[in-house]
Formats: C-alpha cells, sequence, structure tokens
C-alpha cells in the first residue's frame, strides 16, 4: 500500500481555474479576454504582495493556452487533456517555472536564451514562468532583453514579482502590467470555511476571522495559519486557546484601554501596560491594534453602519455600545497620538515607557468630553432663561471684574475697593406702566454705563460697545457706530441679545439697531477705558490658572488666550 503524504492546506487548495482566483477579477476578466480574442501579448508582469495569487494566475494562464479542449465561453482549462494533465503533474516539457532568486546570473539567462528557439513539443506555446524577477541582476536583465522584445511566435514570458519598481524600466516598457490586489478579509474567511468543511474542523467565525486577519491580506498565509491552528488546537477551534497560541493580542484588552479612556484612570492604564508586559505580548502589535480599535470606533462615528468594520457579528455590537462615548475630533487625536507612538517606538530603547505614555495621552485627552456636556449644559439652560423658564438673573454671577485688574495696572497697588467685587449694574426696576418711547430716553450720557452692564454678561461685547458710539437716535430706531470691521460683525452677530440687554437697562424697547463702521472711531475714545483691552486679557489668563479644564484644553490642543 503506497504512504499517503501529507499536502499543506495552501497547495491542496491551490486555485486550478480562473474563476477559483480570489479578489483578481480585474486580472482574470483581462486574461480570458485575450485568450478569447487570440490577442496574447508576449510577455506579462504580475505584482503585487506574497500570498495574492501571482504564480497561481501565472500557471492557469500558461495551462489555458495549451489547453486542447478549453471552454470556448469562459477560456477556462478543461483539466482533462494530455497537456492539462501533463502540466499538474509536473511532466509537461513547455511549461517552464524559473525562481529568478536561484537563477540570477547572466549564464542562467544565456542557457533561457538557448532553448527558447526550440519550438514546443504537441503544445501551442512554450511557457516561461519566472518568479522574483526582480533578484535578476542587471547583466542578467540585459542579456534577457533582445529575447524579450523580439521573442519567437511560440515563446510567452510571465513574470511574477513582489517588487516592481527594482525591475529595470526596460524590461517593465515591454510587457504588459497587471496588479493585483490584497485579498479582503471577509474573501478569506470564506474559503477558510470551505477549507474547514472539507477538512472536517469545526470552527466559529471568531476564530476564522483571527486567521484572516493573521493572514493581512494574504490567503497562503491564512491557510498556513489554519495549519499551525488545527496542529494546535486539534478539529475545533476555539478563539481563546487560538488566540493564546498564536500569541495575539485578545480585543478585550483594546475595550479596556478605550474603556480606562472614558473614566480618565491613569492607574488602570499602568496596570494594563503591566498585564501586556506581563503576558509577553508585543508592545508594538498592541499599538497597532490599538489604532485599529480606535479606527473602528471612528467608523462606527461616522457612519451609520459597520461594514467596513472586519469583525464578527458580536464584536461589531461591542463597536456601537461603545462608540458613543466618543466623539470623532477626540478619536482623531487619540489616533494621531498613537502613530506618534507606533512610529517611535521602533527607534526606543524603552518601549514600555513609550507605551505608557501614550495611553497616558489619550486617557487624559477626554476632558475635552466632559466640557463639552458641561458647555451643552449652559447653552440649554441659557435658552431656558431666554424662554422665560428661568429667572432672568441665573447666569449673572459676581466676579472680580477686570476693572480691579485694570487700576492694578494703572495705580501700581490695590486698594480695598479696588479688589472688592462689585455688584453687577442691575437695570432698573419695571413697572406697569408702558416702556417709554425712545426718544424720551437719553441714551448717550448713560452709554458708558450701559457697556459696563453688557460687560458683565459677555466682556468682549461690552468692550466693543465702550469703544462705539451713538451715532443716531430716532423714535424706534439707533444707530451705533463702530471703528473695526471685527466688531462689526461680532456686535450684528450679537444684535437680538443686545436688544434685550438694552430693554433690561433702559426700560425701553427698541425695534431696529443698526450698527455702522465709523473709520473715524478707530481711535481709541476718551470715554472709553483705556486699558480695557489689558484688563481683558488679564482677567482671561486669571480664569485660565483657576480653571484645570481650560488649561488642560489649551495645553492638549496648543491654544492661546486671544482678545
Amino acid at each position: 500500500m503506497a504512504e499517503q503524504h501529507y499536502l499543506v492546506t495552501a497547495r491542496k487548495y491551490r486555485p486550478a481555474l480562473f474563476g477559483e482566483l480570489l479578489a483578481q477579477r480585474h486580472v482574470t476578466e483581462t486574461l480570458r479576454n485575450a485568450i478569447q480574442l487570440d490577442r496574447l501579448a508576449h510577455s506579462y508582469l504580475f505584482c503585487g504582495p506574497r500570498g495574492v495569487g501571482k504564480t497561481t494566475a501565472a500557471r492557469i494562464l500558461a495551462k489555458a493556452i495549451n489547453c486542447t479542449d478549453r471552454n470556448k465561453e469562459t477560456a477556462e482549462p478543461c483539466r482533462a487533456c494530455v497537456s492539462c494533465k501533463d502540466f499538474e503533474t509536473g511532466r509537461s516539457l513547455n511549461i517552464f517555472e524559473i525562481d529568478a532568486a536561484s537563477n540570477n546570473k547572466v549564464e542562467d539567462v544565456r542557457e533561457l536564451r538557448e532553448t527558447v528557439h526550440i519550438p514546443p513539443q504537441g503544445s501551442l506555446k512554450k511557457v516561461y514562468i519566472i518568479d522574483e524577477v526582480h533578484m535578476l541582476s542587471n547583466a542578467a536583465f540585459n542579456a534577457l532583453l533582445k529575447t524579450l522584445e523580439e521573442p519567437p511566435p511560440h515563446v510567452l514570458f510571465i513574470f511574477a514579482t513582489t517588487e516592481p519598481h527594482k525591475v529595470l524600466p526596460t524590461i517593465l516598457s515591454r510587457c504588459q502590467r497587471f496588479d493585483f490586489r490584497r485579498i479582503p478579509v471577509p474573501d478569506i474567511v470564506g474559503q477558510l470555511q470551505h477549507v474547514a468543511k472539507h477538512e472536517d474542523v469545526i470552527s466559529d467565525e471568531e476564530s476564522l476571522l483571527l486567521l484572516a486577519r493573521k493572514g493581512d491580506g494574504s490567503l497562503r498565509d491564512a491557510l498556513s495559519a489554519f495549519d499551525q491552528a488545527v496542529a494546535l488546537c486539534g478539529a475545533a477551534l476555539k478563539y481563546n486557546e487560538l488566540a493564546n497560541a498564536l500569541r495575539v493580542v485578545d480585543i478585550d484588552l483594546y475595550f479596556e484601554a478605550t474603556s480606562h479612556c472614558i473614566s480618565r484612570d491613569s492607574a488602570g492604564m499602568l496596570r494594563l501596560v503591566e498585564k501586556i508586559v506581563t503576558d509577553g505580548l508585543d508592545l508594538l502589535e498592541y499599538l497597532t491594534g490599538l489604532a485599529e480599535h480606535l479606527r473602528n470606533l471612528l467608523v462606527v462615528c461616522s457612519m451609520e453602519d459597520t461594514a467596513l468594520i472586519e469583525a464578527s457579528k458580536a464584536t461589531k455590537a461591542r463597536y456601537r455600545k461603545a462608540a458613543p462615548e466618543f466623539t470623532q475630533p477626540v478619536l482623531l487625536r487619540m489616533l494621531m497620538i498613537i502613530d506618534d507612538a507606533s512610529q517611535a517606538m521602533a527607534h526606543c530603547a524603552n518601549p514600555r515607557l513609550k507605551l505608557e505614555l501614550a495611553l497616558l495621552k489619550i486617557a487624559s485627552i477626554t476632558n475635552a468630553l466632559s466640557l463639552k456636556k458641561a458647555l451643552a449644559q449652559l447653552d440649554r439652560l441659557e435658552q431656558m432663561a431666554k424662554e422665560g423658564k428661568l429667572a432672568p438673573d441665573l447666569f449673572r454671577t459676581v466676579n472680580p471684574q477686570p476693572e480691579s485688574a485694570a487700576l492694578k495696572l494703572q495705580t501700581g497697588r490695590t486698594s480695598k475697593s479696588a479688589t472688592t467685587p462689585r455688584p453687577p449694574t442691575l437695570p432698573p426696576a419695571t413697572s406697569t406702566n408702558p416702556s417709554p418711547p425712545l426718544t424720551a430716553v437719553s441714551i448717550a450720557p448713560r452709554w458708558q454705563d450701559f457697556a459696563k452692564h453688557v460687560r458683565q454678561e459677555r466682556i468682549q461685547i461690552g468692550v466693543m460697545l465702550a469703544e462705539s458710539q451713538i451715532v443716531r437716535e430716532s423714535k424706534d430706531r439707533l444707530t451705533i457706530g463702530v471703528g473695526l470691521n471685527f466688531n462689526l460683525k461680532t456686535l450684528r452677530s450679537a444684535e437680538k441679545w443686545l436688544k434685550q440687554q438694552f430693554q433690561m437697562f433702559f426700560n425701553t424697547s427698541i425695534r431696529h439697531m443698526d450698527i455702522v463702521l465709523r473709520r473715524d472711531l478707530t481711535a481709541p475714545r476718551a470715554d472709553a477705558q483705556p486699558n480695557s483691552r489689558i484688563a481683558a486679557q488679564e482677567y482671561l489668563e486669571q480664569q485660565r490658572k483657576k480653571n484645570p479644564v481650560v488649561n488642560a484644553i489649551l495645553e492638549q490642543f496648543g491654544g492661546e488666550l486671544v482678545w
């Protein structure tokens, strides 16, 4: 009884027809049409990543060309004629496979040149498949050049390479080039399911996804990982055992990192790094996986579906549940931090420290989440106050006024009255009597007092009003002149709010508030506070020191206070 030899799955399930090649339809359709139309070139260059089917496509093309009974509609080889059987059993005298890595000298090419002129025996074409053609020396390329330019009509050259940029341009210009693509994970999973079924191997979806991702776009690598998994785990593949056996980072470690980001748990991040190091996992591999994990969260935040996430249904559900805790800007910032750390780790003497710093940074950046929620709540409360659902003076807090800082700058000393917080200037009490007409209210003399009142609510608007001037007053219209375009745009954007403040302060309503540009007001007004901008800048600087959230934002994003 003949001994039965084990054959690895990558060879056992190697495609034998054009239709069996995965993810390379743009190549197979062109080759089929060329065969059917009898418009075959004399040389082809197949390039692309490893394990995507370059040499396999060359073998199928060579077999189809010499097949005596190929399918006329699909140009597929019959695999039953003498030529097909001889090739598949390794007995063909007209199809030659040459490894350029070990046959890269001038003498090897000269020997090839002597044999190309011999006609094929019992076949239509003599096919030379040269694998890893970029390994040929320059002298060997030059020796092949003349033969490649004017080959005998019965010869066909097929070159395969993973590095086409190393092939001489003079060779490239004489070939039809086909670029093979990486095989998508779903296609590899489908092929692994097919192989597992025929090999009587029980596997779950997560295990096959793990093997497919391990292949990194290469079906051959994925099938090799499948063989290793069966040898390690037997005929039943389980994700946890497989992940431990292949030393793959568990996805739970990525979700744990983002969970610490949400809670801003720096101690938890350090314990996570300790766990990764103790388990002997590759730190760079963890950073690479974490970047993909953040990318998946970004996909959920940006799109309505999860089609672009290469994961099982259960894992996609976890991403949908976790994504609402983040925003796109925060995830983008995290991705940039992880990308920088990954590039630096390759040349870092202490990779653990680099990993810890990266994780601590992404944990601290989510402070922006709390600030966003706080600002949203403030906006909602302010809107409720405008609608009359809250007291109108709810947001009027008693704070040290910028005038105190201005006084300190002017006098060089502070007095008790200067440092004591001033209560806001309250508008006159309203009465049941109708508001007096605008012409009956003296506006100009009290304009600076009104600017101070506004400054307590919005300091920037108040300073701009202090530098403005009343141009015209009429029955229901007030015209305000400003000296800068920036002030013009800012005040116009706040016109509705200014009307409300005007009515509160002067106890009269105004229908039209016109804000116009007056170039003669570019110089500081005599009655305006001379150090208002300086005081405001100092006030903002004080708020930065008092408020850790504001300070964190400025440090994280490299911001600066502008007035």
